[in-house]
């Protein structure tokens, strides 16, 4: 499920991972973004617990981040 993941856009992660937490303000470090997405996806029932590649990661922080000054 981690390549459905890989598809959506930096606006969607926002909306995904922002939005769902208690404060939804704009995650500003990698650390943070990497446990955010791996938090809000983890407990989605029959997702695998694999962490995508950092490779991946890095993929989805850049979408992300350049979403970032919109907000």
């Amino acid at each position: 499920m981690w390549s459905a993941v890989a598809e959506l856009s930096g606006k969607q992660l926002h909306t995904i991972i922002d939005i769902a937490q208690r404060s939804p303000k704009a995650t500003t470090d990698m650390a943070s973004f990497r446990a955010r997405i791996l938090g809000v996806f983890g407990n989605v029932a029959g997702f695998d617990i694999t962490p995508p590649s950092e490779s991946m990661l890095q993929e989805l922080w850049e979408r992300y981040r350049s979403t970032l000054s919109s907000f």
